[in-house]
């Protein structure tokens, strides 16, 4: 089986983070989502727009998203933890972790990482997705009556 990890804050979901997990969804069999914690995303942000839970209901009722783990991005490089984690479950499948990034983006993570951490055979794949480009931080704010209408897109329910 392939299994494809991606791991993010998605908070709150965008047109992007669903091109990410649709292309995702392409490379694999099963899409293992690694989400970030509450501190995390307060860390980064400032603020959380929604919880932990919240945004862990949003993703498992995407059909692309087959599972959801914590994944904690305080540390300097945590996504060894979660693909560490990923590999113990899984210990002869093929994993690939997708990134949105292009590659040597500040914001990703290096395949140098991981090897350095132990974990044999992952799989790198950059700007997964690609087709929709992220806007800036800035600018992902919107209404909740807009955050409803989308979730209502993606079939969620809120």
């Amino acid at each position: 089986m392939k299994l494809v990890v991606v791991s993010g804050k998605f908070d709150p979901i965008d047109a992007g983070h669903m091109a990410l997990l649709e292309g995702a969804s392409n490379l694999g069999n099963y899409v293992i989502v690694g989400l970030n914690s509450d501190e995390a995303v307060k860390s980064d942000k400032g603020f959380v727009y929604q919880s932990y839970e919240e945004r862990e209901k949003v993703l498992k009722g995407i059909k692309y998203v087959n599972g959801v783990n914590f994944f904690d991005d305080v540390e300097q490089w945590p996504i060894t933890d979660l693909l560490k984690k990923v590999r113990y479950w899984y210990p002869s499948d093929e994993i690939i972790y997708a990134s949105g990034c292009e590659k040597g983006d500040s914001r990703d993570y290096s395949p140098d990482t991981v090897l350095s951490a132990n974990i044999q055979d992952v799989k790198f794949m950059y700007n997964v997705g690609g087709n929709i480009k992220k806007r800036e931080p800035e600018k992902r704010t919107f209404s909740y009556e807009s955050w409803r209408r989308l979730c209502k897109g993606i079939g969620a329910i809120i």
